[in-house]
């Protein structure tokens, strides 16, 4: 006969198995602008014990009236045992540079931002919207110059969206404040959509099939 203590080890077991499971090699998305494909976002996952790595992939090229505006971006982060240990990123803004680094030193996040330092607390987390548990969190950091970004998220609400054609169950989510956001996932946690305003436009990232 199992003891409760007994039991809840191995349901806690269990569902850490489930959630490895869960994690696939990748994730791919098409931006729409209006409605059309302007871009992609991908993150690729790559497990090796308790350390996960996420290389992620965006780029985007959409014309508004007679100009032409473009963004690529890349980043590579790491976590650990489910915490959060740094990245490195690179963006062309239209034009713009960025180069970031952040690095855990102990209890805090080291930042090199566009040559500039800066230290933040280790709860730190980015925007990188594959990962739920920056719902969680009443500050983000940007993953393109480690700013500041004040949200807060109400949700989940379960609702069935369209996806590809189909019919799927998802959690809604709703972030406001520096950043706003629409955001659906999976009740396995795969991040599935995000709808948002740029420039006036309405924004897709949608999980392709």
């Amino acid at each position: 006969m199992k003891t409760p203590l007994i039991s809840a080890i191995i349901g806690l077991t269990l569902l850490a198995s489930s959630a490895h499971a869960a994690m696939p090699d990748r994730l791919s998305y098409v931006m729409l602008k209006e409605g059309e494909p302007v871009g992609s976002h991908e993150f690729v996952f790559s497990q090796q014990g308790d350390a996960l790595q996420v290389d992620v992939k965006s780029h985007s090229k959409a014309k508004v009236f007679f100009m032409t505006f473009t963004y690529d971006h890349s980043r590579r982060e790491t976590w650990r045992s489910g915490r959060f240990e740094g990245l490195t990123s690179k963006t062309d803004d239209d034009g713009t540079p960025h180069q970031l680094a952040m690095t855990r030193q102990g209890d805090a996040i080291a930042v090199e931002a566009d040559g500039k330092s800066l230290t933040l607390e280790g709860s730190a987390l980015p925007v990188t919207l594959w990962n739920r548990d920056i719902l969680k969190t009443g500050t983000l950091y940007s993953a393109l110059d480690g700013g500041p970004i004040k949200v807060t998220v109400t949700g989940p609400k379960r609702q069935t969206i369209t996806l590809n054609g189909q019919e799927t169950e998802a959690d809604y989510y709703f972030m406001e404040g520096d950043l706003v956001r629409h955001l659906w996932y999976a009740p396995d946690g795969r991040f599935l959509k995000t709808e948002f305003k740029k420039k006036g436009f309405d924004i897709e990232w949608v999980l392709r099939p």
